[in-house]
């Protein structure tokens, strides 16, 4: 993808979460705050869940670069782990430490040592579980364990546990750890305008002039397809960026955003929330008729979508 045709010295919309390019909108920035704060305030377990794609590893992402100096980090992605070994053998191996060969009291006892370390040194570790709701109930428990590592009135490690928003109801039958959740955080979905802000904050982060680059209109349509998912919008970005540099065009338009849904099988675009009209019956009404001339105005309302219009601008 020849990127630099459009002025992108980096690729904007990627798959996976880039803190480079975090975008803070309301959820997200106040989510990133509380969660640090509940880390500056010695909490030992909090939660972060919202809907798939939502950005929850992101934010989780940003809370462990802004704690660099001040913890020892731990990610452990896609946390399928049943057993308390097998949770302690992912934290040894993330740590670079050895692991293999080691029994379960084994596993616990070389883990202790290292955060009971790490806090003598005056660095406290930071455990992110992510999708957590895989996790089995016996890991969950073993949370509680390492909440219980502490010197001084301290808590040694500070475990972010990240999932869907069924993993709350996990935890509500789990009542010794749930009352150690301190901070409880839900990610929802970016507004019509936050998503709108979120694409074209990407494209500026990566050096692209973003008011050159993509139309008004097919920013807000790009919206519309994302229903405030970051992952969706960002799919349908990403797909529309590449459809734009096949037809050799200059920008992201309407007919790129349309045809980069229809490869990814999204149904129609969610319409922004319109704002009730002034005069329903008065001029609003002529001034519609009017918009549709050359044989538009016949058509049936539903008929007149983007996708509808950018198919016929492509076919004239």
């Amino acid at each position: 993808m020849d990127l630099a045709r459009f002025g992108l010295n980096r690729r904007p919309f990627r798959p996976a979460p880039a803190p480079d390019l975090f975008f803070p909108a309301a959820a997200h920035a106040a989510a990133a705050d509380r969660l640090r704060a509940a880390f500056d305030a010695g909490e030992g377990v909090a939660l972060l869940d919202g809907g798939p794609g939502t950005g929850k590893t992101l934010v989780a992402v940003r809370l462990l670069e802004s704690l660099r100096g001040a913890a020892t980090a731990v990610l452990i992605p896609c946390a399928r782990l049943v057993r308390p070994a097998d949770l302690y053998q992912a934290i040894l191996f993330d740590l670079g430490r050895p692991y293999l060969g080691l029994g379960e009291n084994e596993l616990r006892l070389a883990v202790t040592e290292y955060w009971l370390g790490e806090l003598a040194a005056g660095r406290r570790g930071a455990v992110v579980l992510d999708e957590a709701h895989n996790l089995g109930p016996e890991v969950l428990e073993e949370v509680r364990f390492l909440d219980n590592l502490e010197g001084r009135g301290t808590k040694a490690v500070f475990t972010l546990l990240v999932g869907l928003p069924g993993l709350r109801d996990r935890l509500a039958g789990l009542e010794p750890l749930a009352q150690r959740v301190s901070c409880r955080v839900r990610l929802t979905p970016l507004s019509h305008d936050e998503a709108v802000g979120f694409t074209r904050h990407q494209l500026a982060a990566c050096g692209g002039k973003e008011d050159e680059l993509l139309t008004d209109e097919a920013a807000g349509l790009i919206a519309g397809y994302g229903r405030g998912v970051p992952r969706v919008v960002n799919q349908v970005a990403a797909g529309a960026l590449a459809v734009a540099l096949e037809a050799d065009q200059d920008a992201i338009d309407v007919e790129a955003v349309c045809e980069a849904a229809d490869r990814l099988g999204l149904p129609p675009a969610e319409a922004e929330d319109p704002a009730p009209p002034a005069n329903p019956s008065g001029p609003a009404e002529s001034q519609a008729g009017e918009e549709g001339e050359g044989g538009e105005a016949d058509e049936p309302r539903g008929a007149r979508g983007p996708k509808q219009k950018a198919r016929r601008r492509r076919a004239a």
